[in-house]
């Protein structure tokens, strides 16, 4: 009898454990919608004088905590379109007057190169521009949602770049979560120093020396930038192309396990239950 008592607390245990890691690792109850837009503005007749402009903005239509949805909309419009006039409305009327605001500015400049221009070609490859901005959500659970804009610009045929921004939000207070809700003071040359044996051990090189001949640089200096996003796993830095990387290598990713950052975490973090 004392047998099956003691399996039975095991199993209930068991079960509980499992319970609780299932709802831990539940999506957030937060719905969203996609406005998509593909706008093309050409100056002038058989042009090559054009702007292109690719919008999918996604953002949260519905969530549990309501009262905080036009607090997280803010959030996320304000990384697609680096404006505060563009907060003050909706995200549905918001994409159109980036739009509009868009194609406005290029055909001022085009009036402006115009003007200044002791002969105007329309044919001149480098007045077309185009720019795609792109949404993607990488985490979405325990009360967590980290969003991350991908935006591209291009001029002429051969100058284009790729940038990435993340924040990391707290659906339970429709705030940011930046570095300094997470790691405790004075952290930054710890991080760095972890930044850089990450980096020497994932290119199998011994010293900073090394990695300026791949193509790498600035990582004397290399600091937590505030661009990063979370999940069950760590913290994920990411380092735009030009930040410490040439063209040709791209953006940079530098992933912290909780375990190489745990003793630098704040105790009262909000990031601290995807740590457990």
């Amino acid at each position: 009898m004392k047998k099956f008592n003691l399996l039975a607390v095991v199993l209930f245990f068991v079960c509980f454990s499992s319970c609780e890691k299932k709802q831990a690792d539940k999506s957030n109850d937060i719905t969203f919608d996609t406005i998509r837009v593909a706008e093309t503005a050409v100056v002038g007749s058989d042009s090559l004088a054009s702007c292109q402009l690719k919008i999918e903005l996604v953002y949260p239509t519905d969530m549990k905590q309501k009262n905080l949805l036009a607090d997280i909309q803010k959030e996320i419009v304000g990384m697609y379109f680096e404006d505060d006039k563009y907060l003050s409305v909706p995200p549905k009327e918001a994409v159109p007057k980036y739009v509009n605001d868009f194609i406005a500015a290029y055909k001022a400049d085009i009036e402006s190169y115009k003007g200044q221009a002791t002969e105007w070609e329309e044919r001149d490859p480098y007045l077309h521009i185009s720019q795609t901005l792109l949404g993607h959500i990488l985490y979405n659970k325990n009360s967590v949602l980290c969003f991350q804009v991908e935006r591209y610009n291009a001029k002429g045929e051969n100058i284009a770049a790729t940038e990435y921004k993340n924040c990391v939000l707290n659906l339970e207070t429709g705030k940011r979560i930046n570095e300094s809700d997470i790691f405790v003071q004075d952290s930054e040359q710890e991080l760095h120093d972890i930044f850089v044996s990450k980096i020497l051990s994932e290119k199998k090189v011994k010293d900073i020396n090394e990695l300026l001949d791949l193509g790498y640089f600035g990582l004397e200096e290399i600091m937590p930038n505030n661009n990063f996003w979370v999940d069950s796993q760590g913290i994920t830095y990411l380092f735009n192309t030009g930040e410490c990387s040439s063209p040709k290598l791209g953006e940079m990713k530098i992933h912290l396990s909780y375990s190489d950052i745990r003793h630098l975490v704040q105790e009262n973090s909000p990031i601290n239950k995807l740590m457990e």
